[in-house]
């Protein structure tokens, strides 16, 4: 699932309530993730303006890429 990055509010309702417990975030609502943009969920990643407070694309871009490479390490286990 890809879900557009466009400036406004997460909006967590459609993760079923029980994964959506597991979600850490940092001290200002951001979810956090890891060093391969994984978040407390396994397997779930993310990127953009749900974890980070640039709001520019450049850094949009920058996670993609991390999570991509996150992702395709965790394929390749």
């Amino acid at each position: 699932m890809i879900i557009e990055a466009i400036g406004q509010g997460p909006d967590f309702s459609f993760i079923p309530e029980d994964l959506r417990k597991k979600l850490e975030f940092t001290e200002r609502r951001k979810v956090k993730i890891d060093e391969n943009g994984q978040t407390s969920i396994p397997g779930v990643f993310a990127g953009g303006d749900i974890v980070n407070l640039n709001l520019d694309a450049v850094t949009e871009i920058a996670d993609a890429k991390l999570s991509a490479e996150g992702i395709d390490n965790l394929l390749l286990k």
